[in-house]
């Protein structure tokens, strides 16, 4: 009798362990995380950030790019890793989506993709789910980088500036420095370059090689 009351009851607690473990399971399965990037990309040019989701519930998600080997547990971890990482986003979300960020890197090297799903506020908390992009996305050097730069043209304005050359940016970028320095006040710094004016010709340099000249009248 107390053999048949034994087995009944390992029954009964092989039965609720099934239950809980179907219900983590499909959990699981509610829950759903990737992230990719392009395999190499010019530095200062924008590339595509593609992370895809899918949630039983509303959740944080979070995504960042960093110079490391692996995601750690949470964003918090993986600025640990790379205090220089670049947060690309956090935000709410719900059921499936697909978002794709535009993201610029002006540092070379390589990057990791890394995307997290939170149920709880606190960052320091482990995320519910961690997914990290299949391969880094290597930021290399602009291939026009050579000592003679690439001509970009006049870009006018009230100083009437000239010449533009490019050195490791995009013209875009070399004629929004030259046109930013023209209606400056101060005139030692756009942004993260730092400008020299001598004579007729200004000089405009940031980290990584990125240089800027334009000639002034």
């Amino acid at each position: 009798m107390e053999r048949r009351t034994k087995s009944g009851s390992s029954l009964a607690v092989g039965a609720i362990a099934a239950a809980v473990s179907w219900s983590g399971a499909a959990h699981a399965q509610d829950l759903t995380l990737s992230v990719e990037v392009p395999t190499t990309q010019v530095a200062d040019w924008p590339f595509d950030v593609t992370t895809t989701w899918s949630t039983d519930a509303p959740r944080l998600l979070s995504v960042a790019l960093i110079r490391a080997t692996d995601c750690g547990a949470n964003l918090r971890a993986a600025l640990e890793l790379d205090p220089t990482g670049l947060v690309v986003i956090e935000e709410s979300v719900s059921g499936a989506g697909t978002r794709v960020d535009d993201v610029t890197l002006v540092r070379r090297g390589s990057y990791l993709a890394c995307a997290y799903l939170y149920s709880s506020s606190d960052p320091a908390a482990p995320a519910d789910l961690v997914a990290q992009s299949p391969w880094p996305v290597r930021i290399t050097r602009y291939p026009g980088s050579r000592p003679t730069g690439i001509a970009c043209g006049d870009v006018g304005g009230p100083r009437d500036i000239t010449h533009v050359r490019a050195f490791a940016v995009r013209c875009k970028r070399a004629r929004r420095v030259a046109r930013r320095w023209g209606r400056a006040t101060d005139r030692d710094a756009v942004g993260a370059f730092r400008c020299r004016t001598r004579g007729r010709k200004v000089r405009c340099t940031a980290a990584e090689g990125r240089k800027v000249t334009f000639r002034l009248p």
